[in-house]
């Protein structure tokens, strides 16, 4: 995101207001979470104003209270003595954002109680502030901080600069709003995530070590019986058992390791996830993409990865498969993955929610339904598996 614009002071009102909002209204919208939003407003504001300095606070939900969260022309020594200061006196946001309005302060040298009374001389001294602003800071009509701006003599806040201050705290708001929502949403979707990988992690290591220790148990009671070369017959599956096992663990520590925010990162981390699948098995794959890499956003290249590795790990689990294709395409607005196999295929009617396979399938589908995409699986006993992916483009 570009630096505030250096040409506000040449513009007249409300050529200078509507510059200063459009510009607040653009970093809500490029820069993303909400410190990167604090600190671009408040030196916007500040420098498109002409002011000396500003600091906004927010509500900390972990404190119980308003905490200084960003500053603006004020050394770091000095902005900590504003807000101890404030706190010692009990003067808190929440006398401005419970009424919404703003509170002026004409010379602060001379206000000693109330709003205001918090720059004490012996922070004047060092400062040429003289008069200040609290704004409360609004989203759809609830405070979410407050705003404090200060300005050197010859700069009164009258009634017209006054409710243009407040026009340019609402934006403010709303942008710090709209920044937290989306911090809530990035840590609501990694739950989801970490969600579904426990569950694919259990499912998988659970099935695992059972089929491993049935065969155990299998081979314990031949040897107990004295059937000894019916032990050692049995050894083989277990030992290709415990190989199924290791390599399902590699997958699943290779996919935890593995992000991706773009198309052409999602493609490079395919190609060496595919290496390395190859390795494990015996089925040829090929990766065949029409055109560039599909322009993703980062979660949806992260939720495609993820599907593309399940739908494998599902044909070398289950299709008995020699030869698998990976497509990817664009269609229209959206991109297009297809991955088939010439597998032994299975029944989709007699899955009913059972299974490691319908369990996978699942996951595939809510990965997809997650970023605005579908998952359609066709396939028939003796004629493999087709999945078709369709996720929306960036």
């Amino acid at each position: 995101m570009a630096p505030p614009r250096t040409g506000y002071a040449e513009l007249g009102w409300p050529n200078r207001e509507l510059a200063l909002l459009n510009d607040i209204a653009l970093a809500a919208t490029r820069l993303r979470g909400v410190q990167a939003i604090l600190d671009f407003s408040l030196r916007a504001v500040v420098d498109g104003l002409g002011l000396d300095n500003g600091m906004i606070y927010l509500f900390d939900d972990s404190q119980g209270r308003y905490v200084l969260r960003a500053y603006y022309g004020l050394t770091p020594e000095l902005a900590a003595q504003i807000d101890r200061r404030k706190r010692e006196i009990g003067e808190s946001p929440v006398q401005i954002t419970e009424t919404g309005r703003l509170d002026y302060t004409p010379d602060m040298s001379v206000k000693r109680h109330g709003p205001g009374s918090y720059v004490s001389p012996g922070l004047l001294s060092h400062m040429e502030a003289r008069s200040g602003v609290r704004l409360p800071l609004l989203s759809m009509g609830r405070a979410v901080g407050e705003m404090d701006l200060m300005s050197r003599p010859g700069h009164p806040f009258d009634r017209p600069y006054a409710e243009m201050l407040q026009m340019v705290a609402r934006a403010v708001g709303i942008a710090i709003d709209n920044a937290q929502l989306f911090e809530q949403t990035r840590h609501l979707a990694a739950l989801e995530e970490r969600e579904r990988l426990a569950r694919e992690m259990h499912d998988d290591l659970a099935q695992m070590l059972g089929s491993v220790h049935m065969r155990v148990m299998t081979v314990d009671a031949l040897l107990a019986d004295g059937h000894v070369a019916d032990a050692r017959a049995r050894l083989a599956d277990l030992e290709e058992a415990c190989q199924q096992a290791y390599s399902s663990v590699r997958e699943l520590i290779a996919t935890l390791h593995v992000t991706v925010s773009s198309g052409a990162e999602l493609l490079r981390a395919l190609q060496g996830w595919l290496e390395e699948y190859r390795r494990q098995g015996d089925a040829q794959v090929e990766l065949e993409v029409e055109g560039e890499a599909p322009p993703l956003g980062a979660e949806t290249a992260s939720q495609l990865l993820r599907i593309v590795q399940e739908a494998l790990t599902n044909v070398r689990k289950h299709a008995r498969a020699s030869r698998v294709k990976v497509r990817f395409a664009r269609e229209g607005d959206e991109a297009m993955v297809v991955v088939e196999d010439n597998g032994q295929g299975f029944d989709l009617a007699r899955l009913n929610g059972e299974g490691r396979r319908s369990f996978g399938l699942q996951v595939m589908r809510e990965r997809a339904q997650s970023v605005g995409g579908s998952v359609q699986i066709d396939s028939r006993p003796g004629h493999g598996t087709t999945v078709r992916i369709r996720l929306p483009l960036a």
